[in-house]
């Protein structure tokens, strides 16, 4: 993006940008973002699940349940381990907490905790010792 932002202003600099209209014949409207869409579906592949994720941060924000309480995820990768979709793989503060999907699995990065601050994954467990696991 950084080289294509360079050579864009060049462009603009010289004169020899290029304005190409818009083709309204092809473009789609969507609905609103809202809380309610949420929900991380995790019988969907790895990436669209991580891609999700991505889209909603920083608002509305992807959101999961893990152990009974309700996390705000914010940035995850796919990572290549395998399991029942939405089965916790690993919760540790080396790895954070990894979650199954349809065909692999997300590592999550960064999360929140309802009423408290956004952190790393490690830094979270760091304080939080889940009852089960």
């Amino acid at each position: 993006g950084a080289n294509a932002l360079i050579k864009a202003v060049k462009q603009f600099e010289d004169g020899t940008y290029k304005l190409i209209p818009q083709d309204n014949s092809k473009a789609t409207f969507t609905k609103m973002l809202t809380k309610d869409m949420c929900e991380i579906d995790f019988s969907l592949n790895a990436e669209n699940v991580c891609n999700f994720i991505r889209g909603l941060n920083p608002w509305p924000v992807a959101t999961t349940s893990i152990l009974g309480e309700v996390i705000k995820v914010y940035s995850a990768k796919v990572v290549d381990l395998t399991g029942t979709a939405g089965e916790i793989l690993s919760i540790n503060s080396r790895d954070g907490f990894i979650i199954a999907c349809k065909n692999k699995a997300i590592q999550i990065l960064t999360m929140q905790k309802v009423g408290g601050k956004v952190m790393s994954a490690d830094d979270f467990l760091r304080g939080y010792k889940p009852n089960k696991v």
